[in-house]
């Protein structure tokens, strides 16, 4: 019985703020030219990958839900006179879940910090998580349900399908206890 092999997932798309705005123009309602500050991004995954267990299962559909539903919650919570702590423990509730739920579909990585250093092994590590963005979880969250911008425009364009997708090349195999490498 063969078992599910991991996808390779490019992050070379991966899109983060670099601090800086540019001015772009915009058509308004009216369809008249604006002009409209938006952040700048960088691409700071170029070359890295990440390998992913396809197919989400039943239990992970339930934390995607809680994770889809976040937005409507945190909208509920306005206005309220607790609103700040409900939105900090909605975020948090949600953060640990989306971590938890990539801990076990990220399976090998070779993505690095700001600086160039390899982050350790995410695979039952939800510790390797810690120095991502926001941005990253998210995109990382898109590729474990399918929906990377390459796979959204390869379906497309009719060029990929999940099950006609090449597996990665094996990864070495990560003990179930694996300590977290020190990043000193």
């Amino acid at each position: 019985m063969a078992k599910p092999q991991p996808v390779r997932v490019l992050m070379d798309t991966c899109a983060v703020p670099d601090g800086t705005t540019m001015t772009e123009t915009q058509t308004d309602a009216q369809g008249g030219e604006v002009a409209v500050e938006v952040p700048g991004v960088c691409f700071p995954h170029e070359g890295e990958w990440a390998d992913i267990l396809p197919g989400v299962r039943i239990g992970e559909m339930h934390k995607l839900r809680l994770i889809q539903e976040l937005g409507p919650a945190m909208a509920a919570a306005e206005g309220e006179a607790d609103e700040m702590a409900q939105t900090v423990q909605l975020s948090d509730d949600a953060m640990q879940q989306m971590v938890g739920l990539l801990s076990k579909r990220v399976v090998a990585w070779n993505i690095t910090d700001d600086l160039g250093e390899p982050l350790p092994q995410p695979h039952k590590n939800p510790a390797a998580f810690d120095d991502l963005r926001a941005e990253e979880l998210m995109f990382l969250m898109t590729a474990v349900k399918g929906e990377t911008a390459v796979e959204k425009k390869a379906a497309m364009n009719g060029s990929l399908t999940t099950c006609s997708a090449t597996p990665p090349p094996p990864s070495p195999t990560l003990p179930d206890t694996a300590p977290s490498p020190s990043r000193a």
